[in-house]
């Protein structure tokens, strides 16, 4: 269905934000995550036992999530001093 994620049941039961992607994760006490980052890095913490999508160790991940994080707020804030809407709400295609 269009715009299925603005209804009231999509917002108040999966993301507030009203936007897709977004999951739900039943089998851990229906924990909600958005956004395409998060949901990766949910994902493989949550369920990549053998450290084959992420690092084992803390600080290695944060190194490498790091530099990505940064330059999309950078870019999100330069691009909102210009008048610009952020990378995020640009509709797709």
């Amino acid at each position: 269905m269009k715009d299925e994620q603005k209804a009231d049941w999509f917002t108040h039961s999966v993301n507030p934000n009203s936007r897709i992607p977004a999951i739900v994760d039943r089998s851990r006490n229906g924990v909600r995550v958005f956004e395409t980052g998060s949901i990766l890095l949910y994902l493989s913490k949550a369920y990549d036992v053998d450290y084959k999508l992420h690092f084992e160790d803390e600080a290695d991940e944060a190194e490498m999530v790091r530099p990505s994080v940064f330059s999309r707020i950078a870019v999100d804030v330069v691009r909102c001093a210009r008048g610009v809407a952020p990378l995020e709400h640009e509709p797709a295609g």
